[in-house]
């Protein structure tokens, strides 16, 4: 209930600021003197920002991946790294049980914009079971 208050009220308050933004009648930023037929905006970023860019879009593809895992029931509390590299997850850490495992391997491919998952994730119970 209080998270549910919590939002209403963070919510009001980005109504406020935009219908705040909206009524006060100038731009927020002035171009007095800009030439806008002068800018040219490139098509291609130079290859420092590329690079940037690429970086930002692997750190939030992790990002979804943990919220992918974090947001599962049976896989809450454990102790699971993820990495992506060019849309590549690898997920690794240590996990009770083989259905386990599976299941996290299972929720980082069902997430859209990973393209492929490589497995480095350790199963305590086979140390314990033995051959």
């Amino acid at each position: 209930m209080k998270r549910l208050f919590g939002l209403l009220v963070m919510l009001g308050l980005a109504a406020a600021g935009l219908y705040y933004w909206r009524a006060r009648g100038e731009p927020p930023i002035r171009l007095d003197g800009v030439d806008l037929d002068r800018i040219r905006v490139p098509k291609t970023l130079p290859k420092p920002l590329e690079a940037v860019k690429d970086r930002l879009h692997d750190e939030k593809l992790a990002l979804q991946v943990k919220l992918a895992l974090s947001l599962n029931r049976r896989l809450k509390g454990l102790d699971l790294d993820v990495e992506v590299t060019d849309g590549k997850a690898r997920l690794s850490g240590e996990v009770r049980t083989r259905q386990q495992k599976e299941l996290a391997l299972a929720v980082v491919r069902d997430v859209p914009a990973v393209s492929s998952v490589t497995d480095a994730v350790h199963v305590r119970d086979q140390d314990v079971r033995g051959p």
